[in-house]
């Protein structure tokens, strides 16, 4: 599996890169020449998309997008990355910008 971390996962990256890296391919949002800092999330799912990558993200708009324009995404805590296959609302309004954190 090919990962592709965005900004808001730089933490994970950076602190469990060696340890990822032994089973995955993994790139970073702002560690990638091909993947500036201030690349907009578009960019970045469509780099994604063209490349194989699966978008791993906390935010909430993000994984809205990729879902939508058919890109693969997942969320990672702690050691586990969640996969998601689908966002849907069932009721109410809209949920916090972040999944499973604070940050």
């Amino acid at each position: 599996m090919k990962l592709l971390l965005d900004v808001h996962c730089q933490g994970q990256y950076l602190s469990s890169r060696a340890e990822i890296e032994k089973k995955y391919e993994l790139i970073c949002v702002g560690n990638h020449p091909d993947l500036p800092q201030e690349m907009s999330d578009p960019d970045i799912a469509k780099y994604a998309k063209e490349h194989g990558y699966v978008v791993v993200t906390k935010d909430v708009g993000f994984v809205n997008l990729c879902k939508e324009t058919g890109v693969d995404v997942g969320i990672l805590k702690g050691n586990r990355l969640f996969v998601i296959s689908e966002s849907i609302i069932l009721f109410g309004g809209k949920l916090p910008d972040r999944l499973f954190t604070t940050d």
